[in-house]
């Protein structure tokens, strides 16, 4: 069984845990301040911990490295009251975001694929990265091993159209498109759809109309 660390307020603290299939997960400690939690930390190894932003606000990057030099193979999902700009979320040891009062079924499905290695940021985040991405003013060079065709497709992507969508603006097949977005995540190493759109942000991979 899983176990699972949770930082945040005494209020959504609680929400949360009560949320939380017990199925298949634990919860092994709670608390709702960050000095206790690296405390906690010297002597428990969670598996995945649901921390609130709020918590960690000061400096992000400083408070995340340190919870993960204490605790290096626990897995982070940030919960917060509303989406954030990229600048906040883009730290690979950041695995997760996910609106504070999100039903308990994404809390659960959250927590599923990030404990099976994958990335999960609930939709707002996904809109507010493409935003971002859209308001970068340096655009870099195409990475050479990604194909006009690809690039047109990862555009679309940005755009939020579908597969049908996509396929239907280039004039190709629903296969084709997924071919090129299965080539896509391969060549820029993501292993998901989140990992792609976080790549492009890092990179500036966009085209401005």
């Amino acid at each position: 069984m899983s176990k699972i660390m949770i930082v945040d307020s005494p209020r959504w603290g609680d929400s949360i845990r009560q949320d939380i299939d017990q199925t298949h997960y634990t919860v092994i400690a709670k608390t709702s301040n960050l000095n206790s939690c690296l405390e906690l930390l010297k002597n428990i190894s969670p598996d995945l911990m649901l921390l609130d932003l709020q918590i960690i606000q000061s400096d992000v990057a400083k408070n995340i490295r340190d919870i993960k030099n204490l605790a290096p193979n626990t897995n982070i999902i940030l919960l917060h009251h509303s989406a954030v700009s990229r600048s906040t979320i883009i730290n690979p040891d950041i695995k997760g975001y996910l609106i504070r009062s999100c039903l308990k079924e994404e809390l659960n499905f959250a927590i599923k694929n990030v404990l099976l290695g994958e990335y999960y940021f609930t939709p707002e985040v996904i809109s507010q990265l493409i935003k971002d991405c859209f308001n970068i003013s340096e655009q870099k060079d195409l990475p050479s091993n990604i194909s006009e065709r690809e690039n047109e497709v990862l555009q679309l992507i940005l755009k939020e159209y579908s597969n049908q969508e996509i396929a239907e603006t280039l004039f190709i097949s629903r296969r084709t498109v997924e071919v090129h977005k299965r080539n896509l995540l391969l060549k820029t190493n993501s292993k998901n759809l989140v990992g792609l759109v976080l790549f492009s942000v890092q990179n500036n991979l966009v085209q401005h109309a």
